[in-house]
């Protein structure tokens, strides 16, 4: 009885030439083979896991994928006899054909997920330039911090032209960035610059080091701000007058492109080693999430600013170009914080996680 319906909904899906766009395939494959979206959805994400994390063992592959190796093998079998990745004594790898199935299967996982939906939906609530979103939630995969990075790296390489002043922060997920930038030879002329001074973390988080090491995958300059990033206000005024480090600054606050992280308040206040008086006053004050010094609520209010060198929230709002790059479900509430302050046109690089959960946000606001 109700066949005839349901041939008239699939036709309605169908232009007058025949054809099927993207998310009209995936619409009917909801429908008609819901399985087949779950089954090539959970083999892409074996295929992607492989290439970002390539050679990789089978046990090491199973705890990345929240699976156990049994029923991990047989995938990894069919796989095999695919002809899209290969096993060794070193791992597993992605075979030529496999690094171009993970392509071109990239932009039919987006849909669907239906993230490019929720990218749009996100982008117009804050008045964002754009949101990019990768699957997975990097709170629980390392190897969706490493998409991250991969999909920020590569938006980054799309506005990069010579000339520019490229100004980068810290912490573990610019570094993901850093790793995934894809060698470029811009002949010296982009300069890449450290947005603030160290914060006495690990040298590989610093934004120094994570600055040096874009400069040197892009065959560019770069300059470095040896300055600590928790100066008081008075011995940070006196040493910005000394000549090296007036001229770095002077290129800092003149970058015309930014690529930034964003932190959960009191995460970020115990990385300053704020004192435990300050944390409770970050607490009162409501703030949750943390920029460059910056501590805002969750109305987009700036409620406590700690002294920072490098770049100031009057430069940032100068700048052509805003990158931030943050993810995580538990960031959520973190980013929708900082990226409700009145920026200048900006791009967020995320995750599906974190991008599920400031859409929820939004809806009980």
């Amino acid at each position: 009885m109700g066949q005839p319906g349901r041939i008239r909904e699939v036709r309605d899906e169908i232009g007058p030439a025949g054809t099927l766009d993207l998310r009209a395939m995936i619409n009917l494959e909801q429908r008609l083979v819901p399985d087949l979206i779950e089954a090539l959805t959970k083999r892409y994400t074996i295929l992607r896991t492989v290439s970002l994390l390539q050679p990789v063992g089978r046990r090491v592959l199973a705890q990345e994928l929240g699976t156990t190796e049994r029923r991990l093998r047989a995938e990894v079998e069919f796989l095999r006899e695919q002809g899209l990745l290969t096993v060794s004594n070193l791992g597993m790898a992605l075979t030529a054909a496999g690094e171009k199935l993970v392509e071109e299967l990239a932009e039919y996982v987006h849909e669907a997920r239906d993230l490019t939906r929720r990218e749009t939906a996100l982008a117009e609530r804050l008045r964002l330039e754009r949101v990019i979103a990768v699957p997975g939630d990097s709170d629980t995969s390392e190897t969706v911090q490493k998409d991250m990075g991969r999909a920020a790296a590569q938006y980054l390489k799309s506005i990069l032209t010579e000339g520019m002043v490229l100004a980068v922060s810290g912490g573990t997920t610019l570094a993901s960035v850093a790793a995934a930038l894809v060698p470029g030879n811009y002949h010296g002329r982009i300069t890449v610059v450290p947005a603030r001074g160290g914060m006495g973390e690990d040298l590989d988080k610093q934004a120094g080091s994570i600055a040096a090491k874009i400069a040197a995958k892009l065959n560019a300059n770069h300059r470095l701000l040896h300055l600590p990033d928790s100066l008081g206000e008075e011995a940070a005024a006196v040493l910005a007058q000394e000549p090296e480090i007036k001229e770095v600054l002077e290129l800092v606050r003149s970058a015309s492109v930014l690529l930034l992280g964003i932190g959960v308040a009191q995460a970020m206040a115990r990385r300053r080693h704020l004192r435990p008086d300050q944390l409770a006053l970050l607490d009162e004050l409501g703030a949750v999430g943390e920029t460059f010094g910056y501590y805002f609520n969750r109305r987009g209010e700036i409620v406590y600013v700690t002294p920072s060198t490098g770049l100031k929230l009057e430069n940032i709002k100068r700048i052509g170009h805003v990158i931030a790059v943050a993810g995580g479900a538990s960031k959520a509430e973190a980013i929708l914080a900082v990226l409700s302050y009145n920026f200048p046109p900006l791009t967020l690089v995320t995750d599906e996680g974190a991008l599920t959960g400031m859409l929820k946000l939004l809806e009980g606001r």
